[in-house]
């Protein structure tokens, strides 16, 4: 039996394409972040943004940088709320060495926040 999460994440990589402004405001990344995260250039994240849901141009590696974003926004919107999500990215953590979750998201080590945000929506310690 599928839980809400793992159907909201079903419902994440099937879609295609992602809202890449829906995605940079829900995890409060700014234009320039998002850009590092996803390996582009700001004004390539700025034309994604532009096209809006209807028409993703991201490709490739981008694209599944961009499918991790979304669902590392989905599980931190489901487990921290919507409020606090966003804030709770730019906070230092213990559990990721004294780093904010951003900082580890910018360096590409985003599948490190989404197994912590898993293995607390299941009940386990982030």
């Amino acid at each position: 039996m599928k839980t809400a999460i793992d159907a909201g994440l079903d419902d994440i990589l099937a879609s295609t394409p992602v809202d890449v402004e829906e995605i940079r405001a829900g995890l409060g990344l700014t234009l320039d972040e998002l850009a590092q995260a996803v390996g582009r250039s700001p004004r390539s994240v700025a034309r994604w943004q532009s096209h809006g849901a209807d028409r993703a141009e991201a490709r490739g590696d981008a694209a599944r940088q961009v499918r991790k974003l979304a669902r590392l926004q989905f599980l931190a919107q489901d487990v921290l709320g919507i409020g606090y999500g966003a804030q709770w990215l730019r906070s230092p953590n213990r559990g990721f060495r004294g780093q904010a979750p951003i900082d580890l998201i910018l360096e590409g080590r985003a599948d490190e926040i989404i197994a912590a945000l898993e293995r607390v929506a299941d009940g386990g310690p982030a």
